[in-house]
């Protein structure tokens, strides 16, 4: 904004200076009295001064700016020389109105003439000189669009590559994530296979510090418990199938001797039987 302001600034320095001399005109033409002139001029003169002010603020804003192109300071010479030159002629205009004031009030037609002359040549040369400083500055606000539009582009560009960058940074952690997600379901999926398989002293290799990894350690962990509460199981088994062992050789034992008891019963009546039938006889 402030390198489009400069070229508007010298411009309007540059209709001051015309009104100026437009002035002078009317003065050497008759057209209006010294007084007149006086009055006007000062006016006009306070808006130069103005002008200027801006133009010296201007300048030294732009030179402390960090966004202003690389050759902004070769730029700003060419027109800081072109301000400082104008303002060595403007002490040289205030001497020229000065002699024509005085020139005026003694009615001295030829030292007036020269006076106006050389104001003249002096808004001549302000003419030229605001006009090719306004140019510069045009033609630098020019450069100044462009480096910034490159700049902006590059930006834009960086940005671009970065948000890319982001996103197939992206991209490649969950693509990870599903290849290893799929990987490590395949190796639970498996192992429970393996389990429901009877094959119990299977356990399933994975130690990944996520979910799947606490999965598989708790699975793992549950096999364990039915490889322990199996064992269990075929210790028990193993005991009472020795219990019955003992309680079916102890009924074997006791059948036996009950059997025997019968048998001796059955002698004994018999053997009593025949000692009676003997007795009778």
């Amino acid at each position: 904004v402030m390198v489009y302001a400069l070229p508007r600034v010298l411009s309007s320095i540059q209709i001051i200076f015309l009104e100026e001399r437009a002035l002078i005109s009317d003065l050497e033409g008759g057209k209006i009295s010294i007084e007149r002139f006086n009055s006007e001029f000062q006016a006009i003169e306070d808006r130069e001064d103005g002008q200027f002010l801006a133009l010296d603020s201007l300048l030294n804003s732009l030179n402390k700016a960090f966004f202003v192109t690389p050759y902004w300071s070769q730029e700003s010479e060419i027109i800081e020389d072109g301000v400082r030159l104008i303002n060595q002629k403007r002490e040289e205009l205030e001497i020229a109105l000065s002699d024509l004031a005085h020139a005026s009030s003694r009615n001295d037609l030829i030292a007036q003439d020269l006076a106006e002359k050389k104001a003249l040549s002096l808004y001549d040369f302000f003419d030229k000189t605001t006009n090719f400083l306004a140019q510069e500055a045009d033609a630098a606000a020019e450069r100044q669009a462009v480096y910034f539009k490159s700049a902006i582009d590059a930006v834009v560009k960086l940005l671009v590559i970065f948000v890319l960058l982001i996103l197939i940074a992206i991209s490649a952690v969950n693509i990870y994530v599903i290849l290893f997600s799929s990987r490590s379901i395949g190796i639970i999926l498996d192992g429970v296979k393996r389990f429901d398989a009877g094959d119990l002293s299977y356990r399933i290799p994975l130690k990944s510090r996520n979910e799947f990894g606490a999965i598989a350690d708790a699975l793992n962990q549950a096999i364990d418990h039915i490889q322990e509460s199996r064992k269990e199981l075929e210790s028990a088994k193993d005991q009472l199938v020795r219990k019955i062992s003992e309680l079916e050789k102890f009924k074997r034992l006791t059948v036996g001797r009950e059997m025997k008891m019968i048998e001796l019963k059955k002698e004994m009546e018999k053997i009593n039987n025949n000692s009676k039938d003997e007795f009778s006889r």
